[in-house]
């Protein structure tokens, strides 16, 4: 294990426009803030909580889609986030998702997403805003019981990180993949989300539904998007509080 931080803000880099930048201090919580300022501050709305342990952050997006379709952001998202983390990884540590939410390096959980919306809208209303929330562990953890299920950005072996840059790349890399969503359909925008699955059994023949589901296997198993994201994140009681 090698000691000390991974994170810090040397730089102060920007994300690129339309986003506007909100910044916390480090007890605020970027992904509770995101929601209360969601119908006031409106879309690329890109909240950031200045920690020096965990990279923080959250986006509201205002989709025209009905919920049924518009949740499937949190694909898009989720495949940004790992393309801009695979910016910063080591080549050699395999970067994967962990289906729908986490996010694995070497296979452990390093963090993950997760998204939120106004309660009580329909699957065949259009939400008013939805904001999708990530964080990724900079700290060194402990492994009281011996068996490790999360690692950190350090045990990792990433030295340092800029939390500022990594955020700025997760915007850029989302922008990407509005563009594609608008010129080349949700296949090829969900693509970075969809190579990184990780399956049970190597090889495993993985698609997406038209609806974000998740189909494995020649017979299709089907894995509902709408049911995993209502259920608590899967990463996030494995992250250091």
């Amino acid at each position: 294990m090698k000691g000390g931080t991974a994170l810090g803000t040397a730089g102060r880099i920007s994300p690129p426009p339309p986003f506007e930048l909100v910044t916390l201090r480090e007890r605020g919580d970027a992904f509770a803030h995101a929601c209360a300022v969601a119908a006031e501050k409106g879309a690329a709305t890109l909240v950031m909580t200045r920690r020096f342990d965990t990279v923080e952050f959250a986006v509201v997006l205002e989709p025209a889609e009905p919920l049924a379709e518009a949740r499937r952001a949190f694909i898009l998202c989720m495949g940004a986030l790992a393309a801009a983390l695979a910016l910063h990884a080591p080549p050699d540590r395999p970067l994967a998702i962990r289906w729908p939410d986490s996010i694995l390096l070497d296979g452990f959980v390093v963090g993950g997403g997760r998204l939120a919306g106004p309660a009580g809208t329909r699957e065949s209303d259009s939400p008013a805003w939805l904001v999708f929330g990530a964080e990724i562990n900079g700290e060194q953890v402990g492994d009281p019981d011996g068996v490790p299920t999360a690692t950190s950005l350090v045990e990792a072996g990433l030295e340092a990180v800029d939390a500022d840059a990594l955020v700025a790349d997760f915007a850029a890399a989302l922008l990407r993949a509005q563009d594609r969503l608008t010129h080349d359909g949700f296949a090829a925008a969900a693509e970075p989300f969809l190579s990184r699955i990780a399956t049970q059994k190597a090889g495993q023949a993985r698609r997406l539904a038209a609806n974000g589901d998740l189909l494995l296997g020649p017979a299709g198993e089907r894995l509902a998007l709408a049911s995993a994201l209502a259920a608590a994140p899967g990463w996030f009681a494995e992250m250091p509080r």
